[in-house]
């Protein structure tokens, strides 16, 4: 009997054991990430904005921390700027200090329990821009420590020139100037020796004057002047043997002066500049010598005063201007050692100034000129070697000033001037060593100067100019050391030609 009263107890004790043990398990509940939302971001200015968050749901844990945290990037996490607001579920409101001016900032709520953080929905603010802070009168800087104390000050505005100019190895950072917007007159970046970029400037966006960028050794980005879209006055990069291109001006739409870009040695093009449509006064490609074209130039429609392109040993084309429809005064095209093409200049009507093509040694024609049919001032074309054919001016109809065609030394004819019936001043043809006729003349009936054929040692006729003999040419005649000098009167009786 015994035993099995034993028995009984030890398998009654067992299973209450085992019952009580498991309880605990069954009535367990998991512990979740906590649900939130983020609050709408409010009183915003340059450096402060609040915000906030509600807590829906702890997850089945308490809330240990909670806030908004906030980044420029999107996401934000609270390894970036947060603040801190308490425990527990519900709302809560947030205080944002330590902003930056002018800044895009994506935000979200936080909250943490045991089983780790949750966000709320991301929100997108901008904080405002700095109150503007005025530099009366003009300031240059030429030292770090004057950079570096004048942004210091935090002047959004230069009431006046602002210059960076140094003559030592002394500025190497324009990072402090970041709050700078606007410069009511010149700008100047000059003679800075260990400069290598312009960052710093990205605010940068009104210069009511010109804009320097000269003589600086070391300086290869122009990047940070992305916000320009006008210039007042003119726009100058010259000098700068370290730069290769002029990224940072794509914004950049008008230039009330000229455009100079002059002496960069190893610039490889000015792709920065395809948004430009207009000078006021002059463009000035000069002396690059590994530019290999103008193609940023394709939007320019609009030059007030001179076209230069002068020097330039690796330019093969002009195509880069295939808009220019104005010149406002002269066009020069001369010294580019391999310029091949001129076709670029194809929409250009009238030329209100001169014309001046020379030292082109491998430029073949004038195709590209079709469209002129007015010249206000001269035309010379001379000393290009490879030039053989004038046909590019067929559609030239008047010159207001002379005409001049000297020293092309594979040109045998000057067909492609048979519309010209009028030249105002003078013409003049020399040294053109394979020339033998003058026949692309023979539309011309009026010149009021002066007529001067020298030196031509092939020419045998001058039938050409006949009409304009015949006509009562009142001006001076020479003609002189050609193959065949006829006088005057030959013209007129018919002995023109050998």
């Amino acid at each position: 009997m015994k035993p099995i009263i034993l028995t009984f107890l030890i398998a009654f004790t067992f299973f209450s054991c085992s019952k009580d043990s498991s309880d605990p398990i069954e009535n367990e509940t998991p512990v979740a990430l906590p649900t939130l939302t983020t609050s709408t971001v409010s009183e915003i200015d340059g450096e402060t904005a609040s915000s906030g968050g509600n807590v829906t749901d702890d997850g089945g844990a308490t809330i240990t921390a909670r806030g908004v945290c906030w980044s420029t990037s999107a996401n934000p996490t609270i390894t970036d700027s947060k603040t801190s607001n308490g425990t527990g579920t519900g709302s809560f409101t947030s205080s944002l200090t330590n902003l930056s001016p002018n800044t895009e900032y994506h935000l979200r709520a936080y909250a943490t329990n045991s089983k780790g953080t949750a966000y709320g929905n991301e929100v997108i603010f901008t904080t405002e821009k700095a109150p503007s802070l005025v530099y009366e009168g003009d300031i240059y800087l030429s030292t770090q420590q004057q950079v570096n104390d004048f942004g210091d000050q935090g002047y959004t505005r230069v009431a006046g020139h602002f210059g960076i100019i140094a003559q030592e190895n002394s500025i190497y950072s324009l990072e402090p100037l970041k709050n700078l917007e606007t410069v009511d007159q010149n700008f100047y970046v000059r003679s800075v020796f260990t400069l290598t970029s312009l960052d710093g400037l990205e605010n940068l966006t009104n210069i009511g004057g010109s804009i320097e960028i000269q003589y600086n050794t070391d300086l290869a980005d122009l990047k940070a002047l992305q916000g320009i879209q006008e210039i007042g006055g003119y726009l100058s990069i010259a000098s700068n043997p370290k730069l290769k291109n002029l990224d940072g001006f794509e914004n950049l739409t008008t230039i009330g002066g000229y455009l100079a870009v002059d002496f960069n040695d190893i610039l490889e093009n000015i792709d920065g500049l395809s948004s430009l449509t207009s000078t006021g006064y002059g463009l000035y490609i000069i002396s690059n010598p590994l530019l290999q074209n103008i193609n940023g130039l394709s939007n320019l429609t609009t030059i007030g005063l001179n076209l230069t392109i002068y020097l330039n040993p690796s330019l093969t084309n002009l195509d880069g201007l295939s808009n220019l429809s104005t010149v406002g005064t002269l066009v020069r095209i001369s010294s580019n050692d391999i310029l091949t093409s001129i076709e670029g200049l194809n929409k250009l009507e009238i030329i209100n100034g001169g014309l001046l093509i020379f030292e082109n040694p491998l430029l073949t024609s004038l195709e590209g000129l079709n469209n002129v049919v007015q010249i206000d001032e001269q035309v010379m074309i001379n000393d290009n070697s490879s030039l053989s054919d004038l046909s590019g001016l067929n559609n030239l109809e008047q010159i207001i000033g002379s005409l001049v065609i000297s020293r092309n030394s594979a040109l045998t004819s000057v067909d492609g001037l048979e519309n010209i019936v009028r030249i105002e001043a003078g013409l003049k043809i020399d040294g053109n060593d394979s020339l033998a006729n003058l026949d692309g003349l023979s539309s011309l009936t009026t010149l009021n100067e002066s007529l001067t054929i020298d030196g031509n040692s092939t020419l045998t006729d001058l039938c050409g100019i006949k009409p304009m003999m015949d006509n009562d040419f009142p001006g001076i005649y020479s003609i002189q050391f050609n193959a065949f000098n006829p006088s005057p009167q030959d013209l007129i009786d018919g002995n023109c030609s050998q």
